[in-house]
Order: structure tokens, then sequence, then C-alpha cells
């Protein structure tokens, strides 16, 4: 490429493509060994960089219609045909979207973001391990189990994008001092703009990397066509060392299983510890309530209405007891419906000291998602449920419950088929009991062993 605009600027590129190329071909030419090497265990990088409007958003993500979908919807595309190819492997897609302004890394896929402006967004953190590995602090990780729920993530993305200058000279000079530092084996300077220390592992590390540079055409913008060729020169000249991403180390891998197990035996103690300890301090407080009611009665003359509560408040503390012995056991099938309505067949329980509401996925082993019991708000049933709010099919109603907890968020089920329709709506009606029982719970503050019965009483009576 030569700009007659200037003498002796010339760049060689790999391939250079006019506006009339089609994002297919350009993806198929450009990008598809990557999306291969990546499902073969290798890590890639497709990074498109030049000036504002130059046409980097088109070639990413695409334009208005099907066959102008850019390079992320293609790649995504790409990923879950090859896993319908290969049945004999086992993947698994998890999803990052990021955005640097002003130097600052920010987070496009957090929610608490939305109509915020970005100056109140929470940034994302660059840290390295003890092996010299960058990691990403405050950065969503979400995985996708097919091609429309990963689109649905990227068009969030896209939502919140904030478009801004590229510090062009800054990078440039960044990727000068990186190339001569790679050369002479001195420390890397990657901490000199916040896009090299992002691509941190595509510039002379493990990772196989595509550079696509966007020109305006127009001579106005000749210098920063200059600019963006300059960094792709950059890039071009970094010596990277691409291996395959794998696990050969079998004793390794041998002894990191029986650490897990050790660690899985001694929380399995503690827990059935603490089980054996609550159900200890349930009975005995029930003892102390049965003990007091009759006290309370004949030392402070209470109304019947008074007693009627402090009956009432007694037979609680001693139902607490069968409680959590009956709905530890209560692990049940539903089906919990995503935030988009989509059904997943999920085993639902409460921990064995009632902290904790647990669900999992039927082939999995270890819990998917823990809810802190003292965190949920209240259950709604029937035609409350956001279930019924999204199906709009009166039938479901009967069979389905929605757990609103911590700030706006539910848990959204509906019991199993399998069964009939009574035996459903009844069960239905004993989780909810259940869980409203657990929000009355743990609404009541916890009081210490050296907190004297009588006092409570004295103060009743007064």
């Amino acid at each position: 490429m030569h700009f007659k605009q200037r003498d002796g600027v010339d760049f060689q590129f790999t391939n250079i493509f006019d506006p009339s190329i089609s994002q297919e071909r350009v993806f198929d030419e450009v990008c598809l060994d990557i999306v291969h090497s990546a499902l073969d265990g290798y890590n890639g990088t497709i990074l498109a960089y030049g000036q504002t409007g130059s046409g980097k958003t088109y070639t990413i993500t695409g334009g208005e219609h099907y066959a102008d979908r850019g390079i992320i919807p293609r790649v995504l595309s790409t990923i879950f045909e090859e896993f319908e190819k290969r049945p004999n492997m086992r993947y698994s897609c998890y999803i990052s979207y990021l955005e640097i302004y002003n130097e600052n890394v920010y987070d496009l896929l957090d929610r608490s973001h939305t109509d915020r402006p970005i100056e109140e967004w929470t940034k994302v953190l660059l840290m390295d391990d003890d092996e010299g590995d960058m990691h990403f602090r405050n950065l969503g990780v979400f995985e996708a189990i097919s091609e429309e729920e990963a689109l649905n993530l990227l068009f969030l993305g896209n939502m919140n994008r904030v478009t801004s200058d590229t510090p062009m000279n800054q990078v440039i000079l960044s990727l000068r001092s990186k190339r001569n530092a790679v050369s002479k084996t001195y420390h890397v300077p990657y901490r000199n703009s916040m896009l090299t220390s992002v691509l941190r592992g595509s510039l002379g590390g493990n990772c196989k990397s595509v550079f696509i540079a966007t020109l305006n055409p127009e001579s106005d913008f000749v210098d920063e066509s200059i600019s963006t060729c300059r960094f792709m020169q950059r890039c071009s000249e970094v010596t990277v060392d691409v291996a395959v991403n794998s696990e050969v180390d079998t004793e390794k891998r041998l002894e990191t299983v029986e650490k897990v197990n050790a660690e899985l035996e001694r929380t399995n103690a503690e827990l059935q510890a603490r089980a054996v300890k609550l159900e200890n301090d349930i009975e005995t407080q029930a003892l102390q309530f049965a003990k007091k009611e009759e006290q309370w009665k004949q030392r402070l003359a209470l109304t019947q209405e008074e007693t009627q509560t402090a009956l009432e408040a007694a037979k609680s503390a001693r139902d607490q007891s069968e409680l959590s012995d009956k709905k530890v056991d209560w692990i049940r099938l539903f089906v919990k419906y995503g935030r988009y309505g989509k059904p997943h067949v999920r085993f639902v329980w409460c921990s064995a000291d009632l902290e904790y509401l647990n669900y999992r996925a039927v082939e999995s082993t270890n819990p998917k998602a823990t809810i802190p019991t003292r965190s949920i708000k209240r259950v709604c049933i029937g035609q409350e449920t956001r279930v019924f709010e999204r199906a709009k099919q009166p039938a479901r109603a009967p069979h389905c419950f929605s757990v609103e907890y911590e700030e706006n968020r539910t848990l959204d089920l509906e019991i199993a088929d399998g069964e009939s329709p009574e035996v459903k709506h009844t069960k239905r009606g004993d989780w909810a009991e259940a869980l409203q029982f657990l929000i009355k719970l743990k609404s009541v503050p916890h009081r210490t062993k050296s907190q004297s019965l009588d006092d409570s009483a004295g103060s009743i009576g007064s």
C-alpha cells in the first residue's frame, strides 16, 4: 500500500480488501483458521483497529442485514456448528465483553451499568497472579449453551458501548517499546497502554493472532490512516510462541483430585457437625419455650391475645426442628425458567442448616447456584409469578412459584412434569409455605445464649 500524499510511506499486508468485499469472504479468509485453532486448543485473538468511523464496528459486529453479519456473530455460529460436528468432545462456551474507554476497562455485560453514565461504572482491574498470568477483576463471565444465548450477550454488550477515539500515538509508541524489549530480552512495557495491557497474551504470548486495519479512504484522514498502518506494522513484527493448551501431567491431576476429595470430605464433615448442632440448639430452644409458656401465663397474667401469641412463638420453635429434618430431604425436580423464558430442568433443595437454597443441573454433582435464605424477600405463586407473566399459560400457573431475593432477582420454578396436576399443585403449596416460613424465621434477630428468657418474659410483661 502506498500513500501518494507522503513520500516513502509503504506498508506490507497479508490481504487488502476493498469496500465492496463481502463480510463472508473477510471471515473465511482472515478468521476461520483462528476459530478452528481455538477449538483444537490454541489461544486466538482477532483485533480490528482503526480510527473512529473507519468501519471497526461494522467489521466486528456487522450491519443491519443477515448477510452483513460481522466477525463475532460468524465466530459464534461457527463455534456451535463445530460443537455439533464433534460429538465425542465436550465443549463449554463462556463469554466476556469489555470496552477500553479513556484508558479504563469496563464490563459491557454488567447490567448495573444500564442507564448510568460511564463515569459511574465499576472499572475492570488487571492483575497478575504468582505465575505471571494476567487476570481481569470485576469482569463478568457468562456461559452460553446455544448460539442464541451468545448473540443475546453480544446484543447486550453492543447496547452499552461508548464511542471514543483511540489514542493511536500512545499505542504505537508502546508497541515500538514492546518490540525492542522482546528483541533485547528486557522487561516488556505492556502497561504503557491499556490496549497493549489487555492484548498482552496476543502480543508476544502463546496466541494465534489476526490484526485487521480499518481505514477511511478520504484524503482528510490520511494521517490517521498512516498511524493505523504503523500500528499494524508493529504488530506484524512481534514474535509469538504458539503451543496447544493441554494437560499432560497425570500425577499432578491425580494429586489435584485427591486434594479436592479431601476438601469435600472435610466440608461434608463440617456441614454434618453444623446440622447436629443446629438440631440440638433448636430442640433446646423448644424446651425452653415450652417451660416458659406456663410461667408467662401465671406470672404476667397475659390477656387471651397475648397468650395466643406466646403459644404460637413456642410452637414455631418446636416446628423449626421438624422443618430442618423435613426440608433437608426435599430435593425435587423442577423446570427453571431463565431470564429470557427458556426452560431448564434443575434439582432444587435447601441446605441442611437452612442457610441456602441450592439448585443444579440434572447431570451435575455440584450446585450451579446458591441463594442465601436470608436474602429471600417473598414468594409469589400462580399468576403473580414471572413464569406466568412470560408464558401467559393459565394451565401452568397452579404449578409455578417465584422466589424473589436480593435486588429484583427471581428464581422462577415450575413443578416438573410426570405427576398429576393435583400432586404438583400440592407440592407447589408445600414449597411456598416452607419458603414463607423461612422468610419469617430469618427475619427474627438471633439471640445469644447469655440472654435470659426470663428477661424476655419480663419485657413482655412490662
